[in-house]
């Protein structure tokens, strides 16, 4: 009989024993991911805060570029000022630098800086390489972070700045702007992160490229920390992160000890089952010794209500649970409701009252008061006994001590407050749909976005609420997304147009990611609006093709206008005409009237002269007071007929100064066609030139084509 029952006893333990380690690993996992998780959300909104102000800076350094190219001969005053107006709201960066055949011929701020002035970058032999690199690539190069020569530690972005002659390109210099890293690192609030975080990327390598902030052991190769990789125009850099105190891998997963009480009680009730097969009359005694043990290691208690006399019984562990000595405390009914939370005593009453008139069971958590002031959370139990004549005798019940329990779930709540602070706090709006296309998640971020609120989203289709019509190709990646579980823009950065609930449109960054929750797969999208990032591209084209004092095409931008005209007319055999015109004794207007004055003559030229051309002619400023026009499907009388009525009009056009009287001014043009031998634009430009100059040689405010 012992032998069976040993057998039995081994096959149970074996059992409980492996489930245990089962589920104790299921635990595991899931509490490390959820670790993962929380470290994966922090990183992501460190990357999206180092590219922003990383990129934004680095757009700066084009800018200039830009603008050099156009106009490369600056004088200090006017740098200084473009670079102060460029700099604006830039709190991050340290100065502003162009260099002229790698000599450093400006720089902003001036104070501070001025060791900078005049350095040949040919002389520094650890930033040679990067600037070398600028001119051979043409493209822009990312240095650092390193020691900058005028003092602190920068990420320098350096631009070539490209020079048209002859209609070709030259490099003419660099632009660079220098980027404050401490500053950075430390607005992000990096230093004082609640992680341990480690970047490389020096010269923007990315993993390639050396560790410059944090612990370099979390770039180890058994390194455990989570990596990232945060991009930007002209490279990228790795991030690398793992809690301050490490992956609580040791430490016991929440509900690990509810687990092993659990199947310990599971054990023991099998083995009470066993040993009663066996014998009977130990079975009993065993059974009662077995709940005993079981009740003080689940700390759970019994108890009884005699509705008769409303005398009350304890088992041992309700004694401990309410830490009371069975040998001085004798419970009754008031001195036990004594023993409850005063929040919660008007509840328990109610609820044994319900159970004795309703014979429904009594089931109720609620808080216990020890005599020590300390605050337990359980969980009551019970049922109404009943005699023969149906009339309720006693209640009888369990009381489970659940404090632990609860902690465990104030703390789970607590996390998940937490990671709903970290979306909230994200400047993305982040939205989650499920397999169907169907809105799960829709963050404040969202809803201030697009206009719609959580629960006019919630349970619509994505490219429905928030694509245009038109785009549906979009929204059929992102459809084959969920029911494929892949797309061909996941995991990368895709330019999309978004809509409000208004109607109202604007560019966006779209990225998606995939996560599977048990059998069902959900599709995580982060928008970005760029409305304002595409505005300053604008901006930034507008200064680089835009004469300023005219707002008419400038010099480059006419050429490539121009080109692109004159070789469609050579592909399809259209005629071609340019007319190449300026102010008659532009400097004795200046020399009389002042600058103020030639400015505005300028620009009345300019604005007069728009007025007389069609929507595909092509008006530019030359330079100075010279002006052109390209005149495509044109031939040598069109432009003759419009240079004529150009003439006139500006002729009877005044111009009135500041004392009142009217300037007029007149035009000498010089008009040219594209034949048969002409080879590129250069040469008409050339040849309209000549005929501007016969024109100024035969007395001015004329007409002349070139022979």
């Amino acid at each position: 009989m012992k032998k069976q029952f040993s057998k039995k006893l081994l096959l149970i333990c074996t059992f409980v024993l492996a489930l245990d380690v089962f589920l104790q690993y299921q635990l595991y996992l899931q509490h490390k991911n959820n670790q993962i998780l929380a470290v994966s959300s922090q990183l992501a909104e460190i990357r999206a805060q180092l590219e922003n102000r990383i990129t934004s800076n680095l757009l700066l350094a084009k800018g200039i570029a830009n603008f050099f190219a156009v106009q490369p001969e600056v004088s200090q005053k006017t740098f200084q000022e473009l670079a102060e107006n460029t700099t604006n709201g830039h709190r991050l960066l340290k100065n502003i630098g162009v260099a002229q055949d790698y000599i450093i011929r400006y720089v902003y701020p001036l104070a501070g800086n001025e060791k900078a002035l005049g350095l040949d970058y040919r002389t520094l032999p650890d930033q040679w390489d990067q600037v070398r690199r600028v001119a051979e690539t043409g493209q822009l190069v990312v240095s650092g972070p390193l020691h900058l020569v005028q003092g602190g530690y920068g990420l320098i972005g350096r631009v070539p700045i490209l020079k048209r002659t002859n209609d070709r390109e030259h490099f003419w210099g660099l632009a660079s702007v220098v980027i404050d890293i401490a500053q950075m690192l430390a607005e992000i609030g990096l230093p004082h992160s609640a992680l341990k975080i480690a970047i490389r990327g020096v010269d923007g390598f990315g993993s390639q490229g050396d560790i410059f902030w944090g612990d370099h052991t979390l770039f180890l190769p058994d390194a455990t920390a989570v990596t990232m990789t945060v991009s930007f125009p002209g490279g990228e850099w790795q991030l690398a992160g793992q809690p301050a105190a490490g992956w609580l891998t040791l430490t016991a997963p929440p509900l690990a000890y509810l687990i092993h009480l659990l199947l310990l009680l599971f054990a023991v009730a099998l083995s009470y089952a066993a040993y009663r097969s066996t014998r009977e009359r130990d079975l009993m005694l065993q059974a009662r010794q077995s709940l005993d043990e079981a009740q003080a290691i689940a700390h759970l208690g019994s108890w009884r209500l005699n509705l008769k006399n409303q005398a009350v019984w304890w088992s041992d562990e309700s004694y401990r649970i309410f830490g009371k000595d069975p040998g001085t405390f004798k419970p009754t009914y008031e001195s036990s409701l004594a023993l409850m939370h005063p929040e919660d005593r008007g509840a328990i009453v109610q609820g044994l009252e319900s159970a004795r008139e309703t014979g429904s069971p009594y089931a109720l958590d609620h808080r216990i008061v020890r005599s020590d002031g300390t605050v337990r959370h359980v969980q009551g139990r019970g049922q109404v006994h009943y005699g023969e004549d149906q009339t309720p005798l006693f209640i009888y019940g369990t009381l489970l001590d659940i404090t632990e329990r609860k902690k465990a779930e104030q703390a789970l709540q607590a996390s998940e407050e937490m990671n709903r602070a970290i979306v909230e706090a994200s400047l993305d709006a982040l939205v989650t749909v499920n397999d169907k296309n169907e809105i799960t998640f829709w963050s404040t971020t969202s809803q201030q976005m697009f206009g719609w609120t959580a629960d006019e989203a919630l349970g619509k289709k994505l490219h429905q609420l928030i694509f245009p019509e038109e785009f549906l190709l979009t929204q059929e990646e992102l459809y084959n997304l969920t029911e494929a579980k892949e797309a061909s823009f996941s995991g990368r950065v895709q330019d999309v147009v978004a809509k409000k609930k208004d109607g109202t449109r604007f560019p966006a960054d779209l990225s998606v990611a995939t996560f599977r929750l048990g059998d069902s797969f959900f599709t995580h999208c982060s928008l970005r609006d760029t409305s304002e990032r595409k505005a300053a591209e604008l901006r930034l084209r507008h200064l680089a093709t835009t004469d300023e004092l005219t707002n008419i095409s400038n010099r480059r931008h006419f050429i490539e206008l121009a080109e692109r005209e004159l070789k469609r007319s050579q592909r399809y055999g259209t005629p071609f005409s340019v007319v190449l015109f300026d102010a008659d004794h532009f400097k004795r207007v200046n020399d009389t009237y002042g600058h103020d004055i030639g400015d505005q003559v300028l620009k009345t030229i300019a604005a007069a002269s728009a007025t007389m051309l069609r929507e595909l002619d092509i008006l530019g400023r030359f330079g100075g007071e010279e002006f052109t026009v390209a005149l495509p499907q044109t031939d040598i009388t069109g432009a003759q007929l419009l240079a004529e009525r150009l003439r006139l009009l500006i002729g009877n056009t005044p111009i009135q100064a500041a004392d009142g009287r009217d300037i007029s001014i007149t035009i000498s043009l010089g008009i040219a066609e594209a034949t048969a031998t002409t080879s590129c634009l250069d040469e008409l430009l050339k040849h309209a030139d000549i005929a501007l100059y016969r024109a100024k040689n035969n007395g001015r405010n004329r007409v002349e084509t070139f022979s």
